[in-house]
């Protein structure tokens, strides 16, 4: 086509269709679209549950806890493994308040959040027969120890920068110390350290790995005095850091008593797989009817039962 011909040819199209031409009613109903989008997509998710803290409590307790997760929809529905444990949503997200009956077991317990988008992961809530003790900041150093009476259980979390949780505690000479963390068995997020100083701040005990990654220390008290109990964390899975780490997920439970400790392979052995069986009955069987609500096929019935239960 001629240069002149192309000139008129092209002068006399418009711009852009008339349906694509801007007005000053489009770009303001296409962010309204966007963001009705991405509301309804926010409020259709299904519920996390990453860890609670504390991670449990005792036998005939009522007490209450917080759940770390994102919930959008406020409050989810809950499954609890064990009807003597009940979970009651309290008006300000992420807070529960928690009843155990007095006839529960010691034990673990399985806990899964859901709506009708779907489910989180199950996560364990853990029942004692030991007293509980909640960690109270700050107490990174002796002069701020939490002060604790012994045969208790510490449920606590490591949440300030670089935090180290100090606890006193007042031994008698004859007895022995165990102290016992759980952590990593709890899906925390941190590979805990732990360590036992005397008043002058000897350090008598230190462990990391016992139980995995977690620490267990034992110590034979030859003078009756006040001790302190000690604990901190990298983060877990490790990273490139060399600092002490903290967080939401830095949870723990602490074991501090001074009376007779069986480990857990020898209360099995003592238990026999009958008792075990009747103690653990209703987890299993628990766990049992939500793998097959969820459409798995169990190759055993709940009168085979394994040695580990």
């Amino acid at each position: 086509m001629h240069a002149a011909h192309k000139a008129r040819f092209y002068s006399k199209m418009p711009s852009r269709p008339p349906s694509l031409r801007p007005s000053t009613w489009t770009v303001p109903w296409v962010l309204l679209h966007l963001l009705h989008s991405v509301s309804l997509w926010m409020h259709a998710a299904a519920p996390e549950l990453q860890h609670w803290f504390p991670i449990g409590g005792q036998v005939g307790e009522t007490l209450t806890v917080t759940s770390v997760g994102k919930n959008n929809d406020w409050p989810p529905q809950i499954w609890v493994s064990n009807p003597e444990v009940r979970f009651t949503a309290e008006e300000t997200p992420n807070t529960w308040s928690v009843e155990i009956g007095k006839n529960m077991p010691p034990g673990p317990v399985l806990i899964r959040l859901f709506n009708e988008e779907g489910a989180s992961q199950a996560r364990w809530f853990l029942i004692n027969e030991t007293q509980s003790f909640r960690e109270t900041e700050a107490n990174q150093t002796m002069a701020k120890a939490n002060r604790v009476p012994i045969h208790r259980m510490i449920h606590g979390r490591l949440s300030e920068r670089q935090d180290v949780d100090t606890y006193q505690v007042a031994l008698k000479a004859g007895t022995t110390l165990i102290a016992r963390m759980d952590a990593y068995v709890l899906g925390s997020t941190v590979d805990p350290l732990m360590r036992l100083l005397d008043a002058d701040g000897r350090v008598l005990a230190i462990n990391h790995d016992h139980y995995h990654l977690d620490p267990f220390i034992t110590f034979d008290v030859s003078r009756s005095d006040h001790y302190y109990v000690q604990v901190m964390g990298f983060p877990y899975p490790a990273n490139a850091s060399q600092r002490f780490g903290n967080g939401d997920g830095y949870i723990y439970q602490l074991l501090l008593t001074d009376r007779p400790y069986m480990k857990a392979s020898e209360t099995l052995k003592e238990e026999g797989l009958e008792n075990r069986w009747n103690r653990c009955k209703m987890l299993a069987e628990g766990v049992r009817k939500l793998f097959l609500d969820l459409g798995f096929e169990l190759l055993a019935d709940e009168f085979f039962r394994s040695t580990t239960v």
